[in-house]
């Protein structure tokens, strides 16, 4: 086998393995998660590493004896199943599943966070169905009961991350217009809440326990428009 060819079947077993790579990670984070989640600058991080151990060490352990280089390439070619699976596995665990509103804010709840076997059956139905991770809702905890803010505040799960408190989120529609719309510009607030609307919010959106960007939402059509990532509080 020659150098040049070594090359070239590596480029192409990279190029290959990358669009695929690709595509599962345009599945996993569609539309603005992708950016949201700067998924870009991982994947080119990816396909460095894919260069490094294909074609680039592929060449430089280059031997003229095939037997002795066929060992070689079996190992890089186990370590780069490893880096593949590990990478992988990173995305699909921590690829958004849904996105909760909570209170006064939207969370969104990574596959790791919550165990998948506690969803109800038919909220992980419209996970599994639709393009991009559902909009629900979580119920507030009982002000007269305070074990479970006390638990929260202790380090238990806060009511984004518990599927016991999830519902469709035009169950809130209601309160969703109390706690967002009511002081919005263009708030029609002489009509009754059921019938209320207002112009897209602007909504804090939670990503990530230390990362945050602005949602404009559309109350009437229950559906988030874009993200940018602004600090939503300023």
């Amino acid at each position: 086998m020659k150098k040049n060819t070594i090359i070239l079947v590596g480029l192409l077993e990279t190029a290959t393995l990358g669009v695929l790579v690709l595509i599962l990670l345009r599945s996993w984070y569609p539309d603005y998660y992708y950016s949201l989640f700067e998924v870009a600058p991982k994947f080119y991080v990816f396909v460095a590493l894919l260069l490094m151990l294909g074609p680039i060490l592929g060449r430089f352990v280059y031997k003229a004896d095939s037997v002795a280089y066929l060992n070689d390439l079996s190992v890089i070619y186990l370590i780069k199943f490893c880096v593949v699976f590990l990478a992988l596995h990173y995305a699909y665990s921590h690829r958004p599943v849904l996105t909760v509103f909570s209170v006064d804010r939207f969370v969104v709840v990574q596959a790791h966070q919550i165990p998948t076997d506690h969803i109800p059956v038919g909220l992980a139905e419209m996970v599994l169905a639709g393009e991009k991770p559902p909009l629900v809702a979580a119920r507030k905890f009982s002000e007269t009961d305070l074990s479970n803010l006390l638990g929260v505040m202790g380090g238990e799960p806060d009511i984004e991350y518990r599927p016991n408190r999830y519902e469709r989120i035009e169950y809130q529609r209601e309160k969703m217009i109390e706690r967002l719309c009511s002081n919005a510009p263009g708030a029609d607030e002489e009509r009754p809440l059921e019938s209320r609307s207002c112009d897209p919010l602007k909504v804090p959106l939670i990503y990530s326990f230390d990362q945050s960007a602005t949602a404009v939402f559309d109350l009437d059509a229950i559906e988030i428009l874009k993200v940018f990532a602004t600090n939503p509080w300023q």
